[in-house]
């Protein structure tokens, strides 16, 4: 398969061949190569111990697997659970929060999970705990729960969502409780002690329900659900609590809901993106379905795209990748109702859906999808509420429903190759780096190489052929694959001519000049009648010494090893 990705080959005599694939591109306009494949890793619902419906998306640990919380499910308590996925789709539930009258534990989290400094999972519940307010729990990798606090009202009540980290602290905020019942913002230090440090009043919005996010100047951004001129408002909060509303959201007439919602909001150098689940904008017809924003650091709200339905329908929270641009899933909409999964730039350009979920006797897919995040891999992974896998056997599948994990592959691999040096001589040992991202599946060489490889690796190769040999390697995902080559220029031993003139020399003519030159030489030595270091091309005069014949050796070294060459003069008469 021909590779979109191919780099100019480089000169001969570059000291380096280096194909760098730069940053991740889920969807370059030019270069993207395959068609933005999902794959569901995990159908909630499939034990008694399984967790089901989740409304959160899940975090990526240093151990590579997934972590997330479900809604509801878990025995025995059917309280919601937290879980931890493996890339290939094992699911571990760490933990079942108990929702049985006369328990102290959490229930109901409805908020992803955060990795705190001790590497901990670290998540809110919105009911339960000692006051049935709510908790904030840690749990670690392994399973080892413990409750950090009930909510109480003062602190807050409530939560809906997950906790943010700023370096060794946690920062979050609870739906109600504080002053006047509309919510607070909290911090969990290093101790687990939970510390409000604002209420939330209906004049700067009420009901806060999305997590908070860190924006590149150190301060917390988020939104409210109610209160401003009476559909919430998002807002900038300092690690102190210090609060300053950035743009206030005015109901629409026609459908009742332009605000957030419980959307959170992203930030990129002053300039703060985000959704609304259900805006029609100055002049639309009941139903609009939602709406991605940016407020300027003035305070200046636009509109940069506006959802019609059969392109999704009431969009989630935001994720920026590493590409640059936004990506987003809705919660409905599309070919099938059931939500899709898009991404923007910032000036509202290069929309594109990447993929609509779907519904059917011959589905086999998630619906209703959450917020995603972007995998180590490239990937965009989310959860979804509810599943759509189909009947088995004549009767519906216990899973069916009850939501998913999946995974977006939104293009093929890009592959990087390098190879030091990349200018070798036949047989010289030569290093081959390569990698392989957005989750390749299967790599396989092929040219002056040959057979599997993993994703990424290094190894040692050579050819004993001269010229340019080719390393080719093959990767694919479910995206699509896409081949890159990497040239080894195997340079051949330099070629030496050293010719005297005269080649014979006498009393009358007691001098000849030698003259040469050396192609693919880096350095020359001469030898003989004459020595010590020479440039690579020459001529020099010299007087032979000794009756007879004289030697004269020109030794010269390139990449591709030392060749030489020797000329004879002959000295008649007495020197």
């Amino acid at each position: 398969m021909s590779n979109p990705f191919s780099a100019p080959r480089l000169a001969a005599t570059a000291a380096v061949l280096s194909l760098a694939i730069g940053s991740l591109m889920p969807a370059q306009a030019q270069t993207e190569a395959g068609v933005p494949t999902e794959v569901v890793l995990h159908f909630f619902g499939g034990s008694a111990a399984d967790g089901v419906n989740p409304v959160a998306g899940v975090v990526q640990a240093a151990d590579g697997n997934f972590y997330g919380t479900t809604l509801s499910g878990g025995a025995p308590g059917n309280g919601g659970t937290v879980f931890r996925l493996t890339a290939d789709g094992v699911l571990t539930t760490l933990h079942a929060f108990d929702a049985r009258s006369g328990s102290s534990d959490g229930s109901t989290p409805r908020g992803a999970l955060v990795i705190g400094a001790d590497g901990r999972l670290y998540g809110t519940t919105e009911e339960g705990g000692a006051f049935g307010l709510g908790t904030v729990f840690a749990v670690s990798t392994g399973g080892n729960y413990q409750l950090v606090h009930s909510f109480n009202g003062v602190t807050g009540a409530a939560p809906r969502a997950g906790l943010t980290r700023v370096g060794g602290l946690l920062f979050g905020v609870a739906s109600s409780g504080g002053i006047g019942n509309a919510g607070t913002a909290f911090r969990v230090d290093g101790g687990g002690f939970v510390n409000r440090i604002h209420a939330f009043d209906a004049a700067q919005g009420a009901t806060p329900q999305a997590a908070l996010s860190l924006g590149s100047d150190g301060n917390l951004y988020g939104t409210t659900q109610g209160g401003g001129l009476g559909d919430g408002s998002v807002f900038r909060l300092s690690t102190a609590g210090a609060l300053n509303v950035l743009h206030r959201f005015a109901p629409n007439a026609q459908t009742g809901y332009a605000g957030p919602g419980s959307n959170g909001v992203v930030e990129r150098a002053g300039v703060v993106f985000g959704s609304t689940p259900g805006d029609a904008g100055a002049v639309a017809a009941p139903g609009t379905a939602g709406s991605v924003f940016r407020i300027e650091s003035t305070g200046g709200l636009s509109t940069l795209y506006r959802f019609a339905g059969v392109d999704g329908a009431q969009p989630g929270s935001l994720v920026r990748s590493s590409d640059g641009r936004l990506y987003g899933s809705t919660r409905s909409g599309g070919s099938d109702g059931v939500g899709v999964i898009f991404r923007i730039a910032d000036a509202g350009e290069d929309f594109r859906l990447l993929h609509q979920f779907t519904t059917g006797s011959r589905s086999a897919d998630g619906a209703r999808p959450n917020p995603l995040i972007e995998d180590a891999d490239g990937r965009l992974v989310g959860t979804a509420f509810a599943s759509t896998l189909p009947p088995r056997f004549g009767r519906a599948d216990v899973r069916n429903g009850a939501g998913a994990v999946f995974a977006l592959y939104p293009r093929a691999p890009r592959i990087s190759i390098e190879l030091i040096p990349a200018i070798a001589a036949a047989g010289q040992p030569v290093t081959i780096r390569w990698t392989a991202d957005v989750g390749a599946e299967g790599c396989t060489a092929s040219g002056d190489w040959r057979g599997a490889r993993a994703a990424s690796g290094e190894a040692t190769v050579s050819s004993a052929r001269v010229g340019e040999r080719p390393f080719r390697l093959e990767c694919a995902n479910p995206a699509g694959s896409v081949t890159e080559t990497a040239t080894l220029t195997i340079a051949p031993a330099p070629t030496v001519t050293l010719t005297a003139s005269p080649a014979f020399t006498n009393n009358r003519t007691p001098s000849t000049t030698l003259s040469w030159t050396a192609v693919g030489a880096a350095t020359c030595t001469a030898s003989g009648e004459w020595n010590g270091p020479r440039p690579i091309s020459s001529s020099v005069v010299v007087t032979p010494g000794i009756r007879g014949r004289n030697s004269y050796t020109l030794s010269c070294t390139g990449i591709g090893g030392t060749s030489s060459d020797s000329v004879n003069v002959f000295r008649f008469g007495e020197p």
